[in-house]
């Protein structure tokens, strides 16, 4: 009876509270596609509400509405008379003349400028990433097809009269899209910066490897609160930021008011005169803690010739009581890639759910380390599983896309050409079961001349657990064969590995290595070209790596080498009844420890691959080694401690600056000079061909100097293009090395080596990219030697230099 009673009660009180509801769509008249952030009122301004990304809107009251205001930026308003007959109502908005860029600055106190200082002064509480624990499942969509005019749709006579290819290509896209990919992904974070994201399920036209869905999961950033907003891998400077007022121009264009709070729409764009890399666009703020409620933006300058990028976001108040982004949309435009004189388009859509706030923390099931990973099943998951999270059913245009691409990328074979554009990046081509080492094929420096020589290595197609590598190179100005061959010892998955190699090859004297992956070098470090002195080494080595966790990876190893020294680079050996013996052989044993340290590190892992995505810390590399030839006389003892640390820092609206910071010391009785420290100097006569090394001594002569302590400092400051507008961009770079050692050693058998005396200077501009083609530029770069070791000669002070570099 209890229960019968309670029912009652609510039949009664439920028509007390009944509201009216509205539900529709906004569409752009001429070409039918939804509009995101439509402001839609009741006439008589007690409710309202707005479009979301998809142009869809819902509007409840306690009365009933029968006519809805309707504007939009860039849009004619107008009044709609609501059908309550229709389920969904379709509103067109016709497009207007007015656009952002002629609004005029208005005098007095700008209402907005105040609205965006509140909005930033609580940017931390409503960013989720800054305030709160969370979790989310999200559904990604990504589209690519051809930017073709919709209204062409609505008049077929109109395709009827276009040319045979073109008519030929309408119709196909008609029928499907060039390009399509869905994922859903499981996403963790916990605060400070303890970030996991999981594919759980992956399908790409065209492929079955879920690797390829990695490529297209940071097309902009997860919120608009940062200083910073990434579009495209593109860092522009985001209106939520101090002092954005002085950089940008806000405008309150409208007013929304709801039952629950008010929304100020209000555009934004560089104000005149101000050259930054900065975004246009509309952004909707609620008087609910000042927070970003949708977000329109695009890059405010436009290059015809870059990749076009404009995204759109929504946020909601996620458990009463945090601000969370929704949906993150983006469209990409081709402007180089056409077909029939039509730009190819991409959207990507993700749609955010299950947001949890402070959720439980999950049991790992994978290292801690690993940031973003696949799940093995992903590439597998059956069509109920994607229903479950889609957002709406395939159409079956996009149906179509799948099943025509998928064919067309079994016949291509897209996936191992794919697969090997990844090996590539590591410098590696696969020929079947075996990768040619690229790294191997070609270099130069001032000892072998050119050296030339063939690399090969298994690749996983023979085993996830070991590969099998080999080499062997000739260098023509030395006329000596090298070779050498390992046996790689890996866990499928993880990042822990042991490497047995052996050698018969060039170990430079003075030089300094980490445990650094091979690969294609494109950090425009040439000072290897300069290497003029070598010693002939057969070594046997064992190297284990194993990472710690993401800020830490530890290598510790053990070699044995026996070692000929450059002539002149060998032993001395003070003997007790005062004769002094030279030796330019010995058997050296080494053993250490090598860490490299990077806080914060992004790690990915994609089926046996584990790719870092960098940190915004430095990188720090530390290698700790202790020598010794007691298997052969014993007179050889020492140990070494050396340093390296380095980091691309962003100067707000005032370019880059990068550094490598590298240091070194040791002690020991006696040792061969080729295992003391040599900075590498770099300079060259005029009359011959020089070229900036990157991280060498522009100025200094090769094997200068020699020390058993050091420490050596390389700065740059990019200004970018500060002084030019247009195609010819050069780009200016202020640069400055300075070293400083000692040498506690025996008397020096080489009269051109000095003794380090206080502290090395120089300094220089280098102009890059004078002569640019594609991502590549040649410049010029002038340097000049001061302090300590400078020259009497101003002119052997100097050095004129070419300068190559890479425009990524």
């Amino acid at each position: 009876m209890r229960t019968v009673f309670i029912l009652c009660q609510l039949i009664l009180v439920l028509p007390l509270y009944a509201q009216y509801r509205i539900s529709g769509t906004v569409l752009d008249m001429a070409t039918r596609e939804p509009l995101a952030f439509v402001n839609i009122i009741s006439a008589d301004g007690k409710f309202g509400a707005s479009t979301d990304i998809e142009g869809r809107f819902t509007i409840q009251s306690s009365e009933k509405i029968e006519l809805l205001r309707v504007s939009y930026i860039g849009y004619y308003s107008r009044e709609y008379l609501v059908d309550h007959s229709l389920t969904r109502q379709v509103i067109y908005l016709e497009k207007g003349n007015t656009e952002l860029e002629t609004v005029e600055v208005l005098p007095g106190i700008n209402p907005a400028d105040t609205l965006m200082e509140l909005v930033y002064a609580n940017r931390k509480r409503n960013d989720p990433e800054k305030s709160v624990h969370f979790s989310y499942t999200s559904y990604n969509k990504l589209i690519v097809t051809l930017a073709i005019d919709s209204a062409l749709f609505l008049h077929p006579e109109k395709i009827a009269q276009l040319d045979t290819n073109k008519k030929q290509v309408i119709e196909l896209f008609e029928k499907q899209h060039l390009f399509m990919a869905e994922s859903v992904t499981e996403r963790q974070f916990r605060l400070p910066d303890n970030n996991k994201e999981t594919v759980i399920a992956s399908r790409i036209s065209g492929f079955q490897n879920p690797v390829f869905n990695l490529l297209a999961t940071e097309l902009q950033s997860f919120t608009f609160y940062r200083e910073y907003i990434s579009l495209g891998g593109i860092q522009y400077e985001g209106p939520v930021a101090p002092n954005a007022s002085k950089r940008y121009f806000f405008l309150i264009e409208d007013t929304l008011f709801t039952e629950k709070d008010t929304l100020w729409r209000i555009s934004f764009r560089p104000k005149k005169g101000k050259s930054f890399n900065g975004m246009k666009g509309v952004l909707l703020i609620s008087s609910n803690g000042f927070a970003l409620v949708q977000v329109i933006a695009e890059p405010a300058n436009k290059k015809s010739q870059d990749l076009g990028i404009k995204i759109m976001q929504q946020y909601e108040f996620a458990a009463s009581r945090q601000w969370f982004p929704v949906q993150l949309n983006t469209t990409l435009f081709f402007p180089n890639v056409e077909i029939e004189n039509m730009e190819l388009v991409g959207y990507a859509n993700a749609y955010l759910t299950n947001i949890k706030i402070d959720p439980e923390q999950k049991k790992k099931n994978s290292p801690a380390y690993i940031a973003l990973e696949t799940d093995p099943d992903a590439g597998k998951r059956e069509e109920n599983f994607w229903n479950g999270h889609r957002t709406d059913s395939l159409t079956e245009k996009e149906r179509t896309t799948y099943h025509v691409i998928d064919s067309l990328g079994k016949a291509q074979k897209l996936e191992r050409r794919f697969n090997a554009m990844m090996y590539l990046l590591d410098g590696q081509v696969p020929i079947k079961k075996i990768n040619l080492d690229l790294t191997r094929l070609i270099s130069f420096n001032d000892f072998e001349g050119f050296r030339a020589g063939l690399g090969l290595r298994t690749n996983d197609r023979i085993s996830n657990y070991f590969s099998i590598g080999g080499y062997f190179a000739y260098g023509f100005k030395d006329k000596d064969w090298k070779y050498g061959a390992d046996l790689l010892l890996k866990i499928p998955g993880k990042d822990v590995h042991l490497n047995l190699n052996w050698q018969h090859d060039l170990e430079e004297t003075g030089g300094v290595t980490f445990f650094e992956r091979r690969g294609m070098n494109l950090s425009q470090d040439l000072s290897e070209l300069y290497r003029n002195r070598f010693d002939f080494s057969d070594k046997y080595e064992a190297v284990f790596g194993c990472r710690l966790n993401k800020h830490i990876k530890v290598f510790p190893y053990g070699n044995v080498q026996y070692r000929t020294s450059f002539p002149g680079y060998g032993q001395q050996i003070s003997m007790s009844n005062g004769i002094d013996l030279f030796r330019d052989e010995y058997i050296l044993a080494e053993t250490g420890l090598g860490l490299r340290i990077q806080l914060r590190e992004r790690l990915i892992r994609s089926g046996n691959r584990i790719i870092s995505e960098g940190s915004d810390f430095p990188l720090v590399w530390i290698k700790i080694s202790h020598g010794t030839d007691q298997l052969a006389s014993g007179e050889l003892n020492y140990n070494k401690v050396d340093l390296r640390i380095e980091k691309r820092h962003r100067i707000r609206r005032m370019g880059h600056i990068s550094y490598r910071l590298q240091a070194g010391m040791m002690d020991g009785q006696q040792p061969p000079l080729g295992i003391l420290y040599n900075p590498r100097g770099t300079w060259r006569p005029i009359r011959e061909l020089n070229v900036v090394s990157g991280y060498g001594f522009e100025v200094m002569r090769t094997n200068e100097f020699l020390a058993d302590k050091y420490a050596a400092l390389h700065f740059r400051y990019e200004m970018g293009s500060l002084f030019f507008k247009g195609k010819f961009k050069p780009q200016f770079i202020l640069a400055s090395n300075h070293f400083s050692g000692s040498l506690n050693q025996q008397k020096l058998l080489l009269p051109d080596v000095k003794v380090p005396t206080g502290i090395y200077s120089e300094s220089g501009l280098l102009v890059n990219s004078i002569i640019r083609s594609g991502i590549s530029g040649i410049g010029i770069g002038f340097f000049y030697r001061y302090g300590n070791h400078a020259f009497e000669s101003t002119i052997d002070n100097m050095a004129i230099k070419f300068s190559f570099s890479f425009v990524m």
